[in-house]
This record gives structure tokens, sequence and C-alpha cells, in this order.
């Protein structure tokens, strides 16, 4: 059964409503907050899989924020809703240490991701799907079904999400193919800023984590894997302008600073940074698979949005 916190009132009609799907995330928070700021009503939906309700706390109180807390894979969406435009953020996270989130991962990327276009098609809104960078990288074709997206659980979780991005961005397509509806897709990645959930798996949210908790910084192989570290605000800015721009339909944006860095590199950074002088330890790669380093077309979105990071590492 849903929870509902918060209601709009009549005085607010006129407002356009933004429909946040995964909105108590890291993310979907700032997110909400950056559009209730711009005399937006926001109407909000989770799960609390991976978002947390505390995330949201600042905004139970504004009048034009609604959440519903619901599975967007099993329960229908409210009749009445009829959103203007809708963000599709549900299942952004790669993985949670320690927390076998794969299937779910899956689903809401691939039935999650019907239902949101089936209501986009009966509404006519604006839809913009969260994918990832990630989407460049894949792995499959094992003679086991225990294994069949990696060596590891880890592998298994982080290569999941891969594949349920591109499945999303894939129906995504699909829609706007047959049914001409107005789609875009932002690619993410390696996000960082303020209350940023420490427990996920990706190596920014994992450094920041051991600053805070030991005396060093794990590196895993040689340390040459890249980084795209993105701030919160300017990743929020660009997902607004890639809704909100004209002409973006049926377009996909990579939301990442142009600014890349090895992982190495970061480690070194973020030793300097630290009072304690934290300690670097290589240790074996986790990660069996090694993928060639692709060219991303980064200025094009820059150019289109008009979007440029403003807070660098």
């Amino acid at each position: 059964m849903s929870a509902q916190y918060s209601q709009t009132t009549e005085k607010l009609d006129n407002l356009p409503l933004v429909l946040v799907v995964g909105g108590a995330g890291f993310l979907g928070a700032n997110l909400c907050q950056a559009l209730l700021s711009k005399n937006i009503r926001v109407y909000c939906l989770d799960n609390f899989l991976t978002g947390k309700k505390d995330n949201l706390k600042l905004l139970f109180n504004n009048k034009a924020f609604t959440f519903t807390e619901t599975d967007i894979n099993k329960a229908p969406f409210p009749e009445n809703l009829k959103p203007d435009y809708i963000f599709h953020l549900a299942g952004v996270e790669e993985y949670i240490n320690g927390v076998d989130v794969s299937l779910e991962t899956l689903l809401v990327n691939s039935l999650g991701t019907k239902n949101v276009l089936d209501l986009t098609q009966k509404t006519g809104a604006k839809l913009l799907i969260v994918s990832s960078l990630s989407v460049y990288e894949g792995v499959m074709g094992s003679l086991s079904l225990a294994h069949d997206f990696g060596l590891s659980q880890k592998e298994m979780q982080k290569y999941t999400h891969h594949e349920a991005k591109r499945f999303s961005e894939a129906i995504a397509t699909e829609y706007f193919k047959k049914y001409n509806l107005d789609i875009r897709v932002a690619r993410i990645r390696d996000i960082f800023g303020p209350q940023m959930p420490l427990e996920e798996g990706s190596p920014l949210n994992k450094f920041f984590k051991e600053s805070q908790t030991g005396d060093k910084i794990t590196v895993e192989g040689d340390g040459l894997d890249i980084l795209y570290p993105t701030y919160i605000d300017d990743a929020v800015e660009g997902l607004e302008k890639a809704m909100f721009a004209p002409q973006t339909q049926g377009k996909i944006y990579s939301l990442v600073s142009p600014v890349a860095v090895t992982v190495l590199n970061f480690a070194y950074a973020l030793q300097k940074a630290t009072p304690n002088k934290l300690k670097i330890e290589f240790v074996p790669a986790a990660d069996s698979f090694k993928f060639p380093k692709k060219f991303l077309e980064i200025k094009k979105t820059q150019e289109d949005l008009n979007w440029n990071p403003k807070v660098s590492l």
C-alpha cells in the first residue's frame, strides 16, 4: 500500500507538474529540491530500496511537493496523475555494497521503464530517462546462469546494472520510433557532493568512505580506469536543461564533466586533501574484465544544452 506524505493544494494547480520516479535517491532528491525552487509542483515516487526518506526531509513541508511510496514495477500510477514532465531516475545506482539488488535493477529498468513509457504515452508528458555511461561496458555469454554477467558477485551486480540500462534505452528507443513520444536520455556517471551515499560501490564513493573511516585508500589493479567526477549541482542543472531546453526530443546526452581523471590520480588528490595523509595501498583488481577506452562525445552535449560544469574536482 502506498504511503502519502504530502498533498498539493488547489492554489498550485496552475503550476506545471513534474513526476520524479526514484526521487528519494541522492540525485533524485537534489533534483526535486531544484525543481521546487523554480515554482514547479513535484510529485515524487520511490520504494526506498536504495533511496532514503531522510533525503526528502526538507521537502515534506512544501505544499508543492507530493510523495508516494510505491514500487513502479508492481503498482499502477495513481489514476489522476497527469504530469507535464517525467524524470525517470529509478535504478540509477550501479550496486550497493552488501546488498544484492540485481533482480530489482533489471525489473525497474525493464518493466518499470515500460510502465513509465505507457504513462508518457497516456498523458503526452515529456520524458527524460536517466541512464549511465556504463552502457559502453557489458559482459555476457558465459555457459552458466550463475555467472552470466561476471565471475564474482560484485561483477554480477555491476554488469547486471549496465545490461539493465542498455535495455531501458532500447525500449525507450522503440517507443520513441513507434509512438513518436517526447523522450530524451541523459547518461551520467561519478556524481559526487554533500550527502552522497558512501555505501554505493563506485570508486568515488569507496574512496570517500575509506578517507573517513580508515587510514588508507585501496586502489584496485593499476588504477588507470577513468573517472568523470561530476558535482551534484552541475548534474542536476544538466538534467533540467536536457528536459526543458527546446529541440531535445530523441537525443542522448552525456552529462559528465569533460575533465577525466584516473582512479590513481583521484586517490592522490584525495590523499593530499586529507589532514592525516592517507596511505595508498594497491590490491589485485577484483574485476576480471578490462574494456577498451571509449571516446565520449561530451562537447555536443555542452553545445546543445549550453551546459558547462562549474565545480571542479
